[in-house]
């Protein structure tokens, strides 16, 4: 296979965007549900990226796969811990519903950037398996709008039953 130019590389951008909220997503949860000291998961995060992203621009694929694995493990584990922490608060009723609430709001979008970073890093081979390819024509996850080419429409069963 022919190696993608840059300008068919997939962009990375968003997907940075998206692990620097999840980093920074322990310092919108009041201490009761932040594993670890407040810092942890910023630095952790950080720490990985960089080298990620370094990994990435010079070519060294393998290590930016792992180092992004390594990132998606570390948040994963913290929002369940965070998850874990908040089901525990609420059931022991010592904290304010409203605080709870807007705990509860950062864990809802916290889940959903976790599930979009997952779903970018596995979908298709994840993002140096669709930069080989030029595209992305198939994977795990297909979706109608992603196909050039029109699906014909089947006959109706009715229809079909004619000689």
């Amino acid at each position: 296979m022919a190696k993608a130019t840059r300008a068919t590389n997939e962009t990375r951008w968003p997907a940075a965007i998206a692990i620097v909220g999840l980093g920074g997503s322990s310092l919108a949860l009041p201490d009761f549900l932040v594993p670890g000291p407040r810092w942890l998961l910023p630095v952790a995060v950080v720490v990985l990226l960089v080298p990620a992203l370094f990994a990435h621009r010079t070519g060294r694929h393998f290590l930016d796969q792992v180092l992004g694995y390594a990132i998606s493990v570390v948040v994963t584990v913290a929002l369940a811990a965070s998850l874990g922490s908040l089901v525990y608060v609420m059931a022991t009723h010592k904290q304010e519903p409203a605080d709870l609430l807007r705990s509860a709001t950062v864990l809802w979008v916290t889940n959903i950037l976790v599930f979009a970073l997952w779903y970018w890093r596995l979908d298709a081979g994840g993002p140096h398996a669709r930069d080989r390819r030029g595209g992305h024509d198939s994977g795990a996850f297909f979706f109608p709008q992603i196909n050039p080419e029109p699906i014909p429409h089947r006959r109706s069963l009715p229809e079909a039953r004619r000689p």
